[in-house]
């Protein structure tokens, strides 16, 4: 964060979803304790990355859709008169 107390990142929880997380920052300390959800976790959505704005008012994040889907691609050289 702009104050260097704490650090803020993408990463994903105990059930496996992804989100951004935001943690106390306190050089050669373990402060994995301070460590909470700030944004995301939702299962339809994956948290890729993160901006900060200058100030720390504002967190932009982006994500992309969780998607399964299975796609049929026709030969693109044949007309419709050509397919049988």
């Amino acid at each position: 964060t702009p104050d260097g107390k704490h650090i803020i990142f993408t990463g994903q929880d105990d059930k496996g979803l992804d989100g951004v997380f935001i943690q106390d920052f306190v050089p050669g300390k373990d402060t994995i304790a301070t460590r909470k959800k700030l944004a995301g976790f939702d299962p339809d959505w994956v948290s890729e990355s993160l901006g900060i704005s200058p100030d720390g008012k504002r967190l932009g994040i982006s994500e992309s859709e969780r998607m399964f889907t299975v796609y049929i691609a026709e030969p693109i050289h044949q007309t419709p008169k050509d397919r049988k």
